[in-house]
């Protein structure tokens, strides 16, 4: 046990660089929270200590806040507090500094919350000498460059008994859509990028209303870390960076000390030309670095898939977990009797699955419902160009907009699906659970591939709403594989599309693709000829629940794939394992569908909400 007090004063220093202090919108707040009483108690018996959670007053507009909270116990144990503790947080323009710490020694057995945040935001007003308007063309992102530095450490800490929820965060939202006391989540926010100081599986915010598991980017332990960051914005912006140690103990001698004290560099880099024209602070932020370029995306031929018939045994079976069964014994269980088991079950996609969905034409989060698997996208070669990465399949499934969900401010479970006032923590006259807006049917989108560029001019197309996502999968043939990590493929949001009123679009005929089926079907090459017969669907990188986006300049265009008269016929191939973040699915191809193109999606000239 320590026999010294931790409490002296220190300070967690993040330097942002900035040019001379303007007035603007930044807030510093702290918490320090402690029970007293035994873990038996009822919880209105263990008084809290402290100010709450984040409840200080925010320093809107000044030039610089500071917040500061300490607690000392004035119980002891050898002559010491059980427990003392130590946050504070700072937010000053003027130098250019985000400064939080926290510091806390936890000598009992009881509970203690110490946490500490620091939080500076501004409004940046972009432009594009010459036009068109800055979030028109493809690839209009702007990157954040950040590095942070800093250290943490806790003596003795006890599994199951402290949780580090200390986070680091970059937020990107429309104009006006953040605002102090954060929730951290709002349909009004274009990207989030969460990054976890610590190694803690999840990371949870709240701040007197609602909690929420945060969507972790990644996890850091050691420092320094250098993160890039690029959001596609559709014009004007907001952004915060946000600074947030924090620290749970119920485990007794236990000491814990959160502090970053050195120095974050931040830049910002507007892409496609554009500039920064003016912020809300008057301070020009300084130029960063563009994002480093991604692997080419490969063309992929879309198969349409049904579930394989028969079951599949249960992750926890004794024997073939996750693989397909007839019967109970297929899984290591038993089909009658009294020790009757249930690991062979029919495969049923799960329901009420939902996913918040953000792209270039819907930049702020919106809420879909995931329905079920539609097709296979398998990586292909299109004529004899090689495939980048023959391992990364996408996963198509049908999605619809959730019709109403609780609105930003809801008392409770914002963001969330509702059918009614109290899903939302609203009664009789409030208006929390609302109608999320239908999609605008965009007119004149302008489509560049290797079909239609330069020569024959952009492909325009009118793009009317979405209605599949397609999900980074792992295939297996025999067993199932991991979900692929750390790709260089994104997640896309597919919008169905149509060819503008009397215009007739001209087949393209007898492309040659190569795939890992057609590989096997079609000897002596693997060929196969297909006419592209109408444009489908174009699929734009999208950010799901928040997580960061590979490359946002990346979008696929699709095509209704025939094959060529006297080509062979597809031979389904059964029992595929598909994995990917939803879990594990088990199919069988049926025919080809679609074939999707690396392509530039253009709104410059048109993109018209109908």
């Amino acid at each position: 046990m320590r026999t010294t007090s931790l409490l002296t004063a220190a300070t967690l220093v993040v330097t942002l660089g900035w040019a001379a202090p303007a007035p603007a919108d930044f807030f510093a707040e702290t918490a320090v929270q402690t029970h007293r009483g035994d873990s038996t108690d009822p919880p209105d018996s263990q008084p809290y200590y402290g100010n709450g959670v984040f409840e200080a007053t925010p320093g809107l507009g000044q030039t610089s806040t500071t917040t500061e909270w300490d607690f000392v116990d004035d119980q002891t144990i050898g002559g010491l507090p059980i427990r003392e503790e130590f946050a504070t947080g700072t937010a000053n323009l003027a130098t250019g500094d985000l400064k939080a710490h926290i510091k806390g020694a936890q000598r009992s057995g009881m509970f203690a919350i110490t946490s500490a945040l620091a939080a500076i935001k501004d409004r940046v007003v972009v432009s594009r000498p010459g036009g068109p308007a800055f979030g028109r063309l493809n690839g209009d992102v702007v990157t954040f460059t950040l590095t942070l530095d800093g250290s943490r450490s806790v003596d003795n800490p006890t599994a199951g008994s402290a949780f580090n929820g200390s986070i680091f965060a970059l937020i990107v939202g429309k104009p006006g859509s953040i605002v102090p006391f954060l929730y951290f989540r709002s349909p009004d926010y274009f990207c989030t990028f969460y990054y976890g100081i610590g190694n803690d599986a999840n990371v949870i915010y709240s701040n007197g209303g609602p909690t929420l598991q945060l969507p972790i980017v990644a996890r850091f332990t050691s420092f320094p870390v250098t993160i890039t960051a690029s959001c596609p914005v559709p014009g004007d912006f907001d952004w915060a960076i946000v600074l947030r140690p924090s620290y749970v103990s119920t485990a007794p001698d236990t000491f814990w000390e959160f502090d970053f004290a050195n120095t974050l560099n931040y830049g910002v880099y507007v892409a496609n030309g554009g500039t920064i024209s003016s912020t809300d602070s008057g301070v020009t932020p300084p130029e960063g670095d563009p994002a480093p370029p991604g692997a080419p995306l490969d063309h992929f031929l879309s198969y349409k898939v049904k579930s394989t018939k028969g079951g599949n045994c249960a992750a926890d079976s004794p024997a073939n977990a996750n693989k397909a069964c007839t019967t109970e014994e297929d899984c290591g269980g038993v089909s009658d009797g009294d020790d009757e088991t249930t690991h062979c079950a029919p495969e049923k996609f799960q329901k009420g699955l939902r996913v918040t969905l953000s792209d270039r034409l819907e930049p702020g989060s919106r809420l879909f419902d995931v329905k079920k698997p539609l097709a296979l996208c398998t990586p292909a070669q299109k004529y004899d160009e090689p495939v980048n990465d023959p391992s990364t399949h996408l996963q198509s499934y049908a999605i619809a907009l959730t019709p109403k969900l609780c609105i930003a401010g809801s008392p409770k479970n914002i963001g969330a699906a509702c059918t009614k006032e109290t899903d939302c923590g609203g009664a009789k006259g409030t208006s929390f659970c609302r109608a999320q807006a239908k999609s605008v049917k965009q007119t004149g989108v302008n489509i560049r591939n290797q079909f239609h560029g330069s020569e024959s001019g952009p492909l325009v197309v009118d793009v009317i709403k979405p209605d599949r996502l397609l999900v980074p999968t792992s295939k297996g043939l025999t067993d199932p594989l991991d979900p692929p990590v750390g790709v260089d493929v994104d997640h896309y949001k597919c919008y169905k599309v149509a060819m503008p009123k009397g215009v007739k679009f001209t087949p393209i005929t007898g492309v040659s693709v190569l795939d890992q089926f057609t590989q096997i079907q079609n000897p002596p090459d693997g060929k196969k000829l297909f006419d592209l017969k109408k444009p489908t669907h174009v699929c734009l990188a999208a950010s799901k629940n928040g997580e960061a986006l590979v490359d946002p300049t990346q979008n696929l265009f699709c095509y209704q794939a025939v094959p060529v008269k006297g080509q062979p016929k597809h031979l389904p191939v059964k029992g595929l394992y598909l994995s990917n973040q939803f879990g594990v699915d088990q199919d069988d191809t049926i025919k080809e569908e679609e074939f999707c193109v690396p392509s530039a999606v253009d709104l410059e000239s048109g993109g018209t909400p109908a």
